[in-house]
């Protein structure tokens, strides 16, 4: 590929990325993505045959460097001497890790504007987040626990990974609360004077986050496994 279509890719990925993410997909024409990139308005045709398969090549841009380290670092995860892959270093490898992406990696502002629009507003005539991102997540992981125990049913490993999801999701949401670029002091007080740990440096608070994660679900995991 000659660098000059390489360019043209590249500026039309980045700009699709930031109006797709502040304004999500329907708010979004061809022609806003042309502009917003500098190129021809038939550059979009072109390079990606439609805005739909634009959109796509820009969340999968996103989410696949995520899902892959992800998954990563669960294959890595230790075993007992039985075999089974350890549920604290399951639960710890999956939240350090997506918290790491979310928060410390540089791209990490634009993956969570991305995935929080898409939650929110949907594109409903493609599933490329949902098919790409969250289902093999969703398998990886509950593959990884069945694995580690073998006891639960299937019923509560889903509600032991939507527990999960839901914590790192809300402790995600709460540091960029407690860190909005604001003038005004009490938005930017009350979020820390609630929940102190916000005002611990970043690698401080994920550390806590992912020791409480880990620890909470741990307990629950083994409530669920001694009731089985």
């Amino acid at each position: 590929m000659s660098s000059d279509i390489q360019s043209t890719k590249e500026r039309l990925l980045n700009a699709a990325e930031r109006l797709f993410a502040e304004r999500g997909f329907a708010a979004v024409s061809i022609r806003d993505l042309s502009g917003e990139a500098g190129v021809n308005v038939a550059a979009v045709n072109y390079h990606f045959q439609s805005k739909d398969n634009l959109y796509a090549a820009v969340l999968l841009r996103r989410v696949q460097p995520t899902k892959k380290r992800i998954m990563e670092a669960l294959a890595r995860v230790p075993t007992d001497a039985a075999g089974r892959p350890r549920v604290d270093a399951l639960i710890h490898a999956f939240v350090s890790t997506y918290l790491h992406d979310a928060l410390v990696h540089p791209e990490g502002d634009t993956f969570l504007r991305l995935v929080m629009r898409e939650l929110h507003d949907p594109h409903t005539t493609g599933d490329t987040f949902f098919k790409e991102f969250i289902v093999p997540l969703n398998q990886a992981l509950a593959s990884s626990l069945t694995k580690a125990r073998p006891e639960l049913d299937q019923s509560c490993i889903i509600w032991i990974i939507a527990s999960i999801v839901g914590q790192v999701a809300h402790f995600i949401m709460r540091w960029r609360r407690g860190h909005l670029e604001s003038d005004d002091q009490d938005l930017v007080n009350a979020p820390r004077a609630l929940f102190p740990a916000l005002a611990q440096p970043l690698d401080v608070y994920l550390r806590q986050v992912v020791e409480h994660v880990t620890r909470f679900t741990v307990g629950g995991i083994e409530a669920y496994s001694n009731d089985s």
